[in-house]
């Protein structure tokens, strides 16, 4: 009976790739609005592995020998699929950015010309002066993803014309990926 109570705890490989799978799988998707994401799942894991291996030869009940199945499984199918989600999400972050909806039209509005009073979002007041030459906006979607202006892959020739907002390394960046 005493030996039984000194068995260790019982565990599953399962749970412990999954854990894995799952920090490097939110390590891809953000990784373009993130990159310090990839370092904190290199801490992640490590931690993880010293951890694990302190608790499967000290605390830890012996499993039954499955063999190479899971990780082969993993590495092939899951690795697959969470680089090429990672390139997806890649593209459309990359394609969206700045992320303000805003166009810079080429010309300025001579209706817009002179001192205006204006109310910030505080409420206080304060006057803003347009003079010729200054750059107007106007509004265009800058999400190429489910919805109105999807386009898949986000390449930079699928922004709408007379809408584009990518400047030239932006397109460059995003027809990479």
């Amino acid at each position: 009976r005493m030996n039984l109570l000194m068995g260790g705890t019982e565990y599953t490989i399962a749970e412990r790739y999954t854990n894995m799978t799952k920090t490097l799988f939110l390590a891809f998707y953000y990784s373009a609005i993130y990159p310090s994401a990839f370092f904190m799942c290199f801490v992640n894991l490590f931690v993880s592995f010293f951890i694990d291996k302190f608790s499967l030869l000290r605390t830890w009940k012996p499993t039954p020998l499955l063999g190479p199945y899971i990780a082969k499984f993993s590495r092939i199918y899951f690795m697959t699929t969470a680089i090429a989600a990672m390139a997806i999400t890649s593209s459309y972050f990359f394609a969206g950015f700045p992320y303000d909806n805003l166009c810079p039209e080429d010309v300025s509005h001579s209706a817009y010309y002179g001192t205006w009073q204006i109310i910030n979002g505080d409420g206080e007041e304060s006057t803003a002066t347009i003079e010729p030459g200054e750059r107007s906006y106007h509004f265009c979607n800058q999400f190429l993803g489910p919805g109105d202006n999807f386009a898949f892959p986000a390449f930079p020739d699928n922004q709408p014309p007379g809408s584009e907002w990518m400047t030239e390394e932006q397109e460059q960046l995003t027809g990479i990926y």
